[in-house]
């Protein structure tokens, strides 16, 4: 896995680790994820909230790495052979993206940060961006109520207020929940909560 940003300034760097895990750094300091932002504000409402990893979390994980490479291949045009399971949601997505109308991405897998301070910001990997609009995938179609807000985390760092989330699961159904004004307010306040700097930018 490697990450590649068209974002280009000095002092900022994408990378992975040794644990396999991507990461940030501006100036030489760790950045925050999207989903650190989201687990930290989650801890201020709720202390005592603690991710249960089961054998069965870590493997839906796993299943959705391998089908989030499927889709990537394909939309970078250069999906060979890959493994049949993944087709339902292959042909999910493909559906998805013609009902959207999206005939090509602006960005697929992209590592982006977005400065807060002069020594502090926050990045995620964005799923899926046109020049207006951010889009995230998701191997289920099982919502949860973190996934528009880690959207509009994703649209804040895009520099856009459109978008929302795709969701397909194992028989190849989809659904497209888009983005409301209160999944950016709720991300907004997340940001305020771990970032106490934060303003956002009119």
């Amino acid at each position: 896995m490697t990450l590649q940003s068209t974002q280009n300034l000095e002092g900022l760097t994408f990378g992975i680790n040794a644990n396999g895990t991507p990461t940030c750094h501006w100036k030489d300091k760790r950045q925050k994820s999207v989903g650190t932002v989201l687990r930290r504000a989650a801890e201020v409402f709720n202390p005592w909230a603690k991710d249960e990893m089961t054998p069965e979390s870590l493997a839906r994980m796993e299943r959705g790495k391998a089908i989030h490479e499927v889709i990537e291949l394909h939309d970078r045009g250069l999906l060979a052979d890959y493994d049949p399971l993944a087709t339902p949601w292959l042909e999910g997505w493909k559906i998805a993206k013609a009902q959207l109308g999206i005939e090509t991405w602006t960005a697929i897998e992209e590592p982006r940060w977005l400065q807060i301070d002069e020594d502090t910001g926050f990045w995620g990997i964005i799923d899926r961006a046109t020049r207006t609009a951010v889009w995230d995938f998701k191997s289920t179609r099982k919502p949860q109520e973190s996934y528009p807000i880690q959207c509009a985390l994703y649209c804040r760092i895009w520099g856009v207020e459109q978008g929302g989330v795709i969701y397909v699961d194992e028989t190849g159904q989809h659904e497209i929940q888009q983005l409301e004004p209160i999944h950016f307010r709720r991300a907004d306040l997340a940001l305020e909560l771990v970032f106490p700097t934060y303003r956002r930018s009119a």
